[in-house]
């Protein structure tokens, strides 16, 4: 496992520059330089605090862009509520290795036939199919198919036309991709006399969307019907899998569409977002054994939509990875795996650590079974366990006083009429500590860090 700086007192030893600094900046010292610099001609009689102002803005920078000193910046959130996709995150977490092969690249050049070469190569390696496409959107990916396949109109199920959050609008993607839609169906279902009146032509293209807003048995009934009605006239038929996975693990447990079985058929074509259970940054595959898809991948370099350089690397990492289906190494999905009995335990120790300790009166370990987030994700569930707070004062106070983060990072927890509860799927194990200092570390304390931080302190300390 690679281990990232995120600080540049991880790479240079900032101490002893900054006593360095302080020493030369001395009166003996700096007037000596300046004399020698003096006599060789130098002009500028100032390079000592240039070089300290240079140092002060560089570690000020990297500190803050690190979220280290400026309270202000964008800082890492816990995520105790349970839910993987819970409202008001805006990503799932990349493996430290997905990141790291990010960071890398992106600071060399690259040959983009080669990365293109081997995305393409891992692509097909994991999904056993015959071409792979990587684009930055399912907009994209829409317009494109449509064009190289020649389609006049996309029919989608009422019960398809949902909005999922850090996606988007199935309904407004379809209308920016600019070719005609029909909706077939009602919002609760369709039947096979539905997809028969408006399946008429070789021309269109049959669109399914998982998740989707039936239970799945019923989703499962309605996808065969059309396609094998799609099949019969020679349509095209897509699916756009949201929650697919390349982890069989993953599949046998929860039921995700296993993206591998479902390209199977030979006219199969998946579009896959690789920013959701994939554990990949954002950007979507066109993976199937249509001909046409060569013919995409040099389309979407001509107009600007084909996934390059970096974010291509990460992408394919996290497919590797995901198809692996290594706990260690890979993303936040890995965390569905965990064995509940390990969380039980950790919440179990971290209650004694939390009960009764100031804002909070008790401190409980319960049993959930939580879904991995609203709907239409709310298909899924998983078991879990978490550390009950019974608030002294009020839900709204407790949830406010952790989502802050006054001494380290915001914690968003789930609640009840009566509780806070830190669920412990998704908080990493070496995180716990920061769910206790929340709570446990009382106010004056609070007051002491934050002065101990402040940029005060560092100048009192150089002045004795």
């Amino acid at each position: 496992m690679f281990k990232i700086p995120r600080r540049i007192d991880d790479l240079l030893p900032a101490d002893t520059v900054q006593r360095m600094l302080d020493a030369i900046h001395s009166g003996d010292i700096a007037t000596s330089v300046r004399e020698v610099m003096g006599k060789v001609g130098v002009k500028d009689l100032r390079p000592i605090e240039k070089m300290q102002a240079a140092w002060q803005q560089t570690r000020s920078w990297l500190d803050s862009i690190s979220g280290d000193t400026v309270r202000d910046s964008v800082q890492s959130t816990i995520n105790a509520t349970g839910q993987l996709f819970g409202p008001g995150f805006c990503n799932v977490p990349l493996a430290s290795v997905v990141g790291y092969g990010y960071a890398k690249s992106a600071m060399a050049f690259q040959s983009g036939d080669q990365v293109l070469s081997r995305a393409q190569l891992i692509g097909r390696k994991c999904l056993g199919c015959s071409h792979v496409v990587w684009l930055t959107g399912a907009s994209a990916a829409i317009r494109l198919l449509a064009q190289s396949l020649e389609i006049e109109e996309v029919l989608i199920a009422r019960t398809d036309l949902i909005r999922i959050d850090n996606f988007g609008d199935i309904g407004q993607l379809l209308a920016f991709s600019g070719i005609p839609v029909t909706e077939v169906g009602a919002s609760n279902g369709n039947t096979i006399e539905d997809w028969k009146r408006s399946l008429t032509s070789s021309r269109q293209l049959v669109l399914h969307v998982s998740p989707n807003g039936l239970e799945q048995e019923e989703a499962a009934k309605q996808r065969s019907r059309a396609s094998h009605l799609a099949r019969e006239i020679g349509a095209t038929t897509v699916e756009l899998l949201i929650d697919g996975v390349a982890s069989s693990a993953l599949a046998e447990q929860f039921r995700f569409p296993l993206i591998k079985e479902h390209l199977q058929d030979p006219a199969a074509i998946a579009i896959v977002p690789l920013n959701f259970l994939l554990g990949g940054p954002a950007g979507v595959f066109v993976a199937g054994n249509n001909p046409a898809l060569e013919q995409i991948q040099q389309n979407a370099g001509s107009i600007g939509v084909a996934t390059m350089g970096p974010t291509l690397v990460a992408s394919t990492t996290a497919l590797q990875l995901s198809s692996l289906g290594d706990e260690l190494e890979a993303a936040a999905t890995a965390d569905l795996c965990i064995n509940p009995d390990n969380l039980r335990d950790r919440a179990k120790r971290l209650s004694i650590q939390l009960d009764g300790v100031n804002a909070v009166s008790s401190a409980t370990v319960v049993a959930r079974s939580v879904e991995l987030g609203p709907s239409p994700w709310h298909r899924y569930r998983h078991d879990s366990w978490a550390v009950q707070l019974l608030p002294k004062h009020s839900v709204s106070e407790l949830t406010q006083l952790l989502a802050k983060g006054k001494l380290g990072p915001p914690i968003f927890a789930a609640s009840s009429d009566q509780h806070v509860l830190l669920d412990l799927r998704f908080v990493p194990p070496s995180l716990d500590h920061e769910l206790v200092n929340a709570i446990v570390a009382p106010t004056e304390e609070r007051k002491e860090s934050s002065a101990e931080t402040s940029p005060a302190a560092p100048s009192s300390h150089n002045n004795s």
